[in-house]
């Protein structure tokens, strides 16, 4: 539903569904429509150095590493 339209995440376009509808074109898109050059600019558009300043897939790892000190 469009309960949370608005907020901090609506910010970056074709990543939060408000509806099934909406659900289904956004994972239409990410599955089938976006080509790798596309989604590497959008990574360094809007994921890059505003949500993750690495996106290298290690995130999880450097957590790891980081708990354990």
């Amino acid at each position: 539903a469009n309960r949370f339209t608005g907020y901090y995440y609506d910010r970056f376009p074709n990543l939060v569904a408000h509806g099934y509808d909406e659900l289904v074109k956004l994972v239409d898109f990410w599955l089938y429509e976006i080509k790798d050059e596309g989604f590497s600019n959008y990574i360094d558009m809007y994921i890059k150095d505003e949500l993750d300043p690495y996106t290298d897939g290690r995130a999880i790892t450097r957590f790891r590493e980081l708990l354990a000190k």
